[in-house]
């Protein structure tokens, strides 16, 4: 019996190798493609800050007003507010429909309607972000 001839056998193992860089490239791509967005998201949150510069609630009319400032490297996403009573329950989340730019002041305004909070039971507020680790709470003053 006789063997392949030697420039077959070439032939094969060459395209056998071209098949599996082939593989491995497309896998190294896909692989690549979804988990880089997820890593630059995590720095991005990672120097991303913000402050409440100021806070006031108006006890006649229960709306509430704050100014945030974005004192982070990267521009804050999906702001939403949560008002906490005296007792220490919380109200339905407020998306504030914002984002917040690099140096960014930006004031708000919630109502009583949207918080469900009476102003006599007021007792701060909490701000989150998009980000999982950031968040900020005010106790805020009353006019």
């Amino acid at each position: 019996m006789k063997g392949i001839s030697p420039l077959v056998a070439s032939v094969l193992l060459i395209a056998i190798t071209m098949s599996v860089a082939g593989i491995l490239a497309f896998w190294v791509s896909s692989f690549t493609s979804q988990t880089l967005p997820k890593m630059n998201r995590t720095e991005e949150c990672r120097f991303s800050n913000f402050e409440i510069v100021t806070c006031s609630i108006d006890r006649s009319t229960g709306n509430l007003s704050f100014i945030l400032h974005n004192v982070g490297q990267y521009e804050i996403l999906d702001l939403t507010a949560y008002v906490f009573t005296t007792d220490n329950t919380v109200s339905p989340m407020v998306k504030l429909n914002s984002s917040l730019s690099i140096g960014e002041y930006k004031s708000f305004s919630l109502s009583n309607s949207s918080t469900n909070v009476p102003a006599e039971k007021f007792s701060k507020l909490v701000i989150a972000t998009s980000c999982p680790d950031l968040s900020k709470e005010y106790y805020c003053t009353g006019r």
